[in-house]
């Protein structure tokens, strides 16, 4: 076989090669562009499937016969901060944890007295635009320390103290007739979610 037929041969084997190569290629970049997205979008949370959110969301699961008409604390959070049942629980329901959700309301709180107000809305929708919570608050004028505390006293869980004294003289006759006295002494205190420090607390 001459060189000519040889070259001719080889050149073909080549060009299959390479149409080969071309259609596979072709093959996966199809694949890829139509393959699902296996990552939420930034700003999209996954709707709550609890039995609390049933008549919110559709693919909630049904709520228990004898079970309570409330999720526990929602309510807590709702009475804590003034809002309704129904607002609390459509942020947990949307996706949101609880800790968020207090979190939200306290920075609106106190936000509300200073020159940048914010309302709950307003602050978990810059947590859906990724924005961090500590830049949140500083935003608005406050610290985490402040927040904090916000979130205790709101539950009642302030820090108090509280002193009381009585002095008196009491005589008793035969007759049972009489009169009493004594000292008191008392002191208070309390704490919960998150330190003095501006620590967050893990119900997040």
């Amino acid at each position: 076989m001459s060189k000519k037929v040889i070259s001719v041969v080889t050149l073909a084997l080549i060009l299959s090669l390479f149409a080969l190569g071309t259609q596979t290629h072709s093959i996966y970049a199809d694949g890829a562009a139509t393959a699902p997205a296996t990552e939420r979008p930034e700003g999209t949370r996954e709707a709550n499937t609890s039995p609390f959110c049933a008549g919110i969301n559709a693919n909630a699961a049904t709520p228990e016969a004898n079970g309570p008409q409330q999720q526990p604390r929602a309510a807590m959070i709702a009475a804590a901060y003034g809002v309704t049942y129904e607002e609390v629980i459509g942020w947990f329901c949307k996706g949101y944890g609880f800790g968020q959700i207090d979190r939200a309301y306290a920075i609106a709180k106190l936000s509300a007295q200073g020159k940048t107000p914010m309302t709950a809305a307003q602050v978990l929708a810059q947590v859906d635009a990724g924005t961090g919570w500590g830049e949140i608050v500083s935003a608005a004028g406050l610290t985490m320390k402040d927040v904090n505390q916000a979130r205790r006293a709101a539950f009642g869980h302030g820090r108090g103290n509280g002193n009381g004294h009585g002095k008196g003289k009491g005589n008793g006759n035969s007759n049972g007739i009489g009169n009493g006295d004594g000292k008191a002494n008392g002191n208070s205190t309390g704490n919960s979610g998150g330190d003095d420090n501006g620590n967050e607390d893990a119900s997040d």
